[in-house]
């Protein structure tokens, strides 16, 4: 069929014709134009016919799949909402140990269908169904599907925004099972990372979020910039900055799933996008990429004191959390950390009637209370910031001033302002959450 050419065979038929009788014969030559373009008018809509009965078929293939991916999913978010183990397994490919033991715990901590909440100041916000409707991408093979759900989170502060959360379905023998990715899924490459530079880290990320990440590590570059500013990270000025290598990771860790985002070897390894959910808008890449440096933005200045030789204390970690709230960032406090103070606050008061730091043991310094200092410390400054005169600057002055001391800084609090304290502390630790 694909050799026939129908041009051809118009001008075999007319010549043909010519042959037998040279004469023009309007019937004949009706005759010959007639048979070949009816011909080709009843050709191409019997392939249009076919075509149609084939996309009509895939149609109703993929209509049939869909629905199949869809029951497989609402068995897995019905697994969450119980938190029913058994129910789950079921529900997983058997290819990877590893990946399965994984998935157990993300139900455990409620982050298997909202894993935006690895990043600690994330929450998952109510939405309606009609707004979060999950949609179904299949491999040509139809034996693989991409569900892409979008989820509502909210940040500290009570901004929303979405992000679209991908789940890999693979068909087994009588249903569709989660799955973990293909390195296919992660880029093209052989090592599926991208390796990059700016102007204070090296960076790596999967090849499929590397634009994400990039766009992540400029938002970081402008918050440190406005915090270094008016001189508060005396690293920033100097010629040969540590390098530091942020590591997006495509493979959850135990460490990932406890929020413990610690340096290794000046290696910070947080998840990769894709892990938490790719953000619909301009606003969620910068919320999420908030989101993202509120986890690591703290220690980062914190080894750039180090290598002024500023050793790092429960102080020092007030100070460049407070510097970063005013570029941005957002307070770690809680209800529940006013309520830990709330109920040490007599033994806070001898230690600060005594203008001691007590509880952490620093400094050679015998601890002999056991009070939540960095705690203590941050609510402080929470409730020093009420006062605008007081900067990053001013504070990091008098620490460095004192920082060989166990102290109280009374930058912090100034004893005739104690009781105004104690009563900001019981106030917020009375507030219900």
């Amino acid at each position: 069929m694909g050799s026939f050419n129908w041009q051809d065979e118009e001008s075999g038929w007319d010549a043909a014709e010519q042959k037998q009788d040279p004469s023009p014969k309007t019937i004949s030559i009706g005759r010959t134009r007639f048979a070949p373009r009816g011909l080709t008018v009843l050709f191409i809509l019997f392939l249009f016919g076919l075509v149609g009965f084939a996309w009509w078929q895939v149609q109703s293939t993929e209509t049939e799949l869909d629905a199949a991916v869809m029951e497989s999913w609402q068995i897995i978010l019905d697994s969450e909402a119980s938190g029913d183990g058994e129910l789950l397994i079921n529900q997983l490919s058997g290819r990877d140990l590893d990946w399965i033991q994984m998935q157990q715990m993300l139900l455990r901590e409620d982050k298997l269908v909202h894993r935006g909440e690895l990043l600690p100041t994330l929450n998952a916000a109510p939405a309606s169904e009609d707004a979060l409707q999950a949609t179904v991408e299949f491999a040509p093979n139809l034996a693989e599907a991409v569900l892409t759900h979008p989820v509502v989170y909210s940040d500290p502060i009570g901004r929303q925004f979405v992000l679209n959360q991908d789940e890999i379905f693979r068909l087994g023998t009588d249903r569709w099972l989660l799955s973990p990715a293909e390195a296919s899924y992660w880029g093209e490459q052989s090592s599926n990372e991208s390796f990059s530079y700016s102007k204070r880290f090296a960076y790596i990320s999967p090849e499929r979020d590397a634009d994400v990440v990039a766009q992540f590590i400029d938002i970081f570059e402008e918050k440190l910039d406005q915090t270094c500013l008016d001189g508060f990270i005396i690293a920033c000025h100097q010629t040969d900055t540590p390098q530091v290598t942020l590591r997006f990771a495509p493979t959850l860790t135990d460490a990932i799933l406890a929020a413990d985002f610690q340096f290794n070897d000046r290696t910070f390894i947080l998840p990769s996008p894709s892990l938490v959910g790719m953000p619909d808008s301009e606003l969620a890449a910068e919320l999420l990429a908030q989101a993202y440096a509120d986890e690591f933005l703290e220690d980062y200045l914190l080894v750039l004191f180090q290598a002024n030789d500023v050793e790092s204390s429960q102080f020092l970690r007030t100070v460049t959390n407070y510097a970063l709230q005013q570029s941005g960032g957002v307070s770690p406090l809680t209800i529940a950390d006013f309520k830990v103070v709330a109920e040490e606050l007599n033994d806070i008061e001898v230690a600060f009637n005594q203008n001691r730091v007590l509880g952490d043991g620093t400094n050679g310094f015998q601890q002999f209370m056991d009070i939540p200092v960095q705690t203590t410390f941050r609510i402080m400054m929470f409730y020093r910031m009420q006062t605008p005169k007081l900067s990053p600057q001013i504070i990091l002055d008098q620490y460095l001033r004192v920082a060989e001391q166990p102290f109280f800084p009374e930058v912090l609090l100034s004893p005739n302002e104690w009781d105004d304290f104690k009563r900001f502390v019981e106030l917020r630790a009375a507030i219900e959450n």
